[in-house]
């Protein structure tokens, strides 16, 4: 099972990016060296909106982030060029810990019951076929516009995954008082989500795949953001020995990522998504796919992939045939997160990109083609006509009502948001 990344930021009308290109100093203070980091304010974010045919009233949230839930993960080629692997459990970044704070409850959300999916005729493009069935969120089962957990948090980039014992999990992130948490919820539903306990701060962009040991691989964008002069965000990874551990916030092994093609002293590499986890037995002998951003010259975030081995060699490389692809149809600013699924046989990821750099109502969503290197462009439609799109993630899993279902999740900033749709947005579709 796996859950893949995505990464976003809304403040009110201001978009809170990583290379600070704007700032609200009330609530999060100038971010430095996050490379492609942006997340919403659970503070300014609204009630959700829930349906399954039409939009119903709903305040406007920050930020809107939609994902899929897949359950098959599959392994893909590895990246074609890698530095020299780095041994060791621990990197020179680490920030020291910081406090919990505790978050206020809200008033339980509405649940919204699910109607049919109209008939997809089959075709023999796995791409063609993808795109009937996430294009549209209004012909979904059910959905949810600003989605927050019970404990009032915005679930900004949240990864959903369903494991072996029918347990859906999401991990997402809030910023709290000018740090990112990490945060765990659970689910009987898809659409409500109930808080149990942060699993880190200064970390963000989180996703989370179950292992075949019986435990959990967290994966997730570390920062030291206000602890050091010169900041930089890294990947750090986590292992979780069982659903209890998980719960308990309490990793039986850590390994924080050294920068291999950033700066060694700041820049950003981070935004994860694991396209697999492969133990043999166990987590020192284990192979585990990342895929992740960069912040290529210190100017735009560009596309890479990433391989741990025994949870202590790490090897990386650039991915320049996906931004080609994606550039080609008119992205000319960042490149940054990103999921993959295997569907109908081919591996598919589903990519943020933006337009025009620094202009945050130009982010849109691509489908990749891993198989013949080949992008699209995903036209969305919601329910009011937003046009910007970030923080794509997808995943194939069991539903409510126990058919296979398509869940996905999308970051609807504000600036390209209709009234009502900015935050995160979920929504999922059966599958024909």
């Amino acid at each position: 099972m796996l859950v893949l990344d995505g990464d976003s930021l809304q403040l009110g009308t201001y978009r809170t990016d990583s290379h600070g290109a704007f700032t609200v100093a009330i609530v999060v203070p100038r971010t430095v060296g996050l490379g492609q980091h942006r997340v919403s304010a659970n503070e300014m974010t609204g009630g959700g909106t829930t349906g399954t045919g039409k939009a119903k009233t709903a305040v406007v949230a920050a930020s809107v982030t939609i994902t899929v839930v897949a359950l098959a993960i599959l392994a893909s080629p590895s990246p074609t060029a890698t530095t020299t692997p780095t041994s060791g459990s621990s990197s020179t970044l680490v920030p020291s810990p910081a406090s919990t704070v505790s978050l206020a409850p809200t008033a339980t959300p509405v649940v919204a019951s699910g109607t049919p999916s109209p008939t997809i005729t089959p075709s023999p493009d796995p791409v063609t076929d993808l795109m009937a069935l996430i294009t549209d969120v209004t012909a979904a089962n059910a959905y949810r516009y600003g989605l927050r957990d019970s404990a009032g948090s915005s679930m900004d980039t949240l990864k959903v995954i369903r494991d072996s014992a029918g347990h859906y999990l999401g991990v997402y992130h809030t910023l709290i008082g000018g740090a990112f948490h990490v945060k765990l919820a659970t689910s009987s539903d898809l659409l409500t989500w109930t808080y149990r306990t942060d699993l880190d701060t200064h970390a963000s962009q989180p996703t989370i795949a179950a292992t075949s040991d019986g435990g959990y691989l967290l994966a997730e964008e570390a920062d030291n953001n206000g602890l050091v002069a010169t900041s930089a965000t890294w990947l750090r990874f986590r292992h979780y020995a069982s659903f209890t551990s998980l719960l308990a916030a309490a990793p039986d092994d850590t390994f924080n990522a050294p920068h291999t093609l950033v700066s060694t002293t700041g820049g950003a590499e981070g935004t994860p998504n694991i396209y697999s986890a492969s133990l043999s037995p166990d987590l020192s002998h284990s192979v585990i796919d990342i895929g992740f951003h960069y912040f290529k010259d210190a100017f735009v975030d560009r596309q890479a992939r990433g391989t741990l081995v025994n949870f202590s060699a790490w090897s990386t490389g650039a991915e320049p045939q996906i931004d080609s692809a994606i550039t080609t149809l008119g992205v000319a600013g960042n490149i940054g997160d990103r999921d993959s699924t295997v569907f109908d046989g081919a591996r598919l990821n589903i990519h943020e990109g933006q337009l025009t750099r620094g202009d945050w109502s130009s982010w849109r969503v691509f489908l990749y083609n891993q198989v013949t290197g080949h992008a699209v462009r995903l036209p969305v439609r919601t329910h009011k006509g937003s046009v910007s799109f970030a923080n794509p993630s997808y995943s194939i899993l069991t539903g409510p009502t126990g058919t296979r279902v398509i869940v996905v999740t999308l970051f609807l900033p504000v600036s390209g948001a209709a009234a009502g749709e900015a935050g995160e947005l979920l929504y999922f579709r059966q599958l024909p």
